[in-house]
C-alpha cells in the first residue's frame, strides 16, 4: 500500500521560516564587532594627517567602526587581486593602501576622544552598544523575511535612516513600529520579538535624550575643539587613502567596482549583478569581458597614480 503524507496542509500553510543560527540574538551579540580605537595608530597617523590637511576639512559624522569594517574588507579584496591590478599597468602604492585599516582604527580612537569615556558619556557608550545589537538583530531579521517573500523590499528600504546616533535611534523606532504592525509575519519566523521591539523603542528614546546638547557632560571647549579637529583630519586622511584604493580597484574592475567592494561608509553588502542575457546566440556581454566591459575599464591618469600623502 503506498505511503501517504500525514500532513495534507498546503505548503504555504505548513512553512515556517526558522532564522538561521547566525541570526539568533545570542549569535548577533557575539558577532557584532565593537571596534576599539588603537592609540599607537593614532599617534603614528595623526602627524601624517596634520601634515596633509586639505584646504577644507569636513566634519566627520559617520560611524568609525563601520568605516573600519568596510576598509578591512576592501583592502583584503584588492590585495587578493594584487597581481591582476599590477598587470593593468596602473601604478599603485600598495603600502599606502595596506595602511588603510590602521588609519580607520586611528580614527576610531580619535572619535573616542571626542565622545569621552567618563561620566555621563559612559552611559551613552553602553546605550549605543545595545542599540547596535538590536539594530543588527532587527535588520537581519527583516532582510531574511524580505528574501523569503514575507516582507517587501520597500519595508527594508524604509528602515534605513543613515549613520549617526540619531539615525540609529530612528531605525530602532522604525523597527519597533514594523514589528508591531506585522506581528503575524515576525511571530515564529524571526529572532526579533515583541520584547525586542519594546526594548528598541526604549533604547531609541534614551539615545535621543543622551545625544542632545544637555545629554552628557562635555569636555572643555578648547579640548573639545582640538579633539574634533584631529578626528576630522584623520577622517580626511582615511578618505584620501580610500580614494587611492578605489582608483586602483577601478583600473581592474571599471564600472563593476561596486560589485566587488563597498564604499567607505556603506551599510549595504556587496552584490554582484547578474550577467545580461545575450541578445543573440554567441554574443558576448560587457560584463563577460574583463568583468565590466571595455567601456567600464578605467585608465591610469597621466603621470601614473597620485603621489602618496605621507609615510605609510
Amino acid at each position: 500500500m503506498p505511503k501517504t503524507r500525514r500532513d495534507s496542509k498546503p505548503a504555504a500553510a505548513r512553512r515556517t521560516t526558522a532564522a538561521p543560527p547566525s541570526l539568533s540574538p545570542k549569535a548577533i551579540a557575539d558577532e557584532t564587532v565593537m571596534v576599539a580605537g588603537v592609540k599607537s595608530h593614532y599617534d603614528h597617523y595623526l602627524p601624517v594627517a596634520r601634515a596633509n590637511a586639505p584646504a577644507t576639512v569636513l566634519v566627520f559624522r559617520g560611524d568609525a567602526a563601520l568605516a573600519h569594517h568596510n576598509a578591512h574588507l576592501a583592502v583584503t579584496t584588492l590585495l587578493m587581486h594584487r597581481d591582476a591590478v599590477a598587470a593593468t599597468g596602473f601604478r599603485v602604492d600598495f603600502g599606502a593602501i595596506e595602511a588603510i585599516p590602521q588609519i580607520a582604527l586611528a580614527l576610531a580612537y580619535a572619535v573616542e576622544q571626542v565622545e569621552g569615556r567618563t561620566g555621563a558619556n559612559a552611559d551613552l557608550q553602553a546605550t549605543l552598544a545595545r542599540a547596535r545589537v538590536l539594530r543588527d538583530i532587527g535588520m537581519s531579521s527583516v532582510t531574511t523575511l524580505v528574501k523569503s517573500g514575507d516582507l517587501r523590499a520597500e519595508d527594508l528600504k524604509k528602515l534605513r535612516k543613515g549613520s549617526g546616533p540619531l539615525n540609529l535611534a530612528g531605525e530602532l523606532d522604525a523597527l519597533a513600529t514594523l514589528v508591531v504592525e506585522k506581528q503575524g509575519v515576525f511571530r515564529n519566523r524571526s529572532p526579533f520579538t515583541l520584547a525586542h521591539a519594546k526594548e528598541s523603542a526604549d533604547i531609541a528614546a534614551a539615545l535621543k535624550r543622551q545625544v542632545t546638547p544637555k545629554g552628557g557632560r562635555k569636555p572643555t571647549a578648547t579640548a573639545l575643539t582640538a579633539a574634533q579637529r584631529d578626528r576630522d583630519l584623520l577622517a580626511a586622511l582615511l578618505v584620501a587613502r580610500y580614494e587611492l584604493l578605489e582608483r586602483a580597484a577601478g583600473a581592474l574592475w571599471g564600472r563593476a567596482l561596486e560589485q566587488h567592494m563597498p564604499t567607505l561608509l556603506s551599510r549595504v553588502g556587496v552584490r554582484a549583478k547578474k550577467k545580461a542575457v545575450a541578445k543573440s546566440k554567441g554574443a558576448t556581454t560587457k560584463e563577460e569581458v574583463g568583468g565590466a566591459g571595455v567601456e567600464g575599464k578605467a585608465e591610469a591618469p597621466k603621470g601614473g597614480a597620485a603621489p602618496d600623502d605621507g609615510t605609510g
